[in-house]
């Protein structure tokens, strides 16, 4: 999934979603009509300093999950800036 990842507040970026056999709970949460509302708030109390607080904790011998910490808050980091795209993404697959 990593070669092909593509953004998920692209168009088609969490088209892997679709597929039942992709996520634990797809088919359930297209059952469901979910409220979205909040989570702009919420992604938003994620602040660069909070991340910074994250990459700080990592214990110098744990050098070679560095890389790969780092990559994740980054994408955490990209989705907060991006939420209402990952929102617009998730509604569409989920339709």
């Amino acid at each position: 999934m990593l070669i092909a990842w593509k953004p998920p507040w692209e168009l088609g970026g969490l088209a892997w979603l679709d597929q039942d056999d992709q996520h634990i709970f797809s088919a359930e949460l297209k059952r469901r009509d979910l409220d979205f509302a909040p989570l702009p708030a919420l992604w938003s109390r994620v602040s660069d300093a909070r991340l910074q607080e994250y990459r700080s904790a990592m214990q110098p011998e744990w050098d070679d999950a560095h890389r790969a910490v780092d990559e994740a808050l980054d994408r955490i980091q990209n989705a907060r800036d991006n939420i209402d795209g990952v929102i617009s993404e998730i509604e569409r697959v989920l339709q």
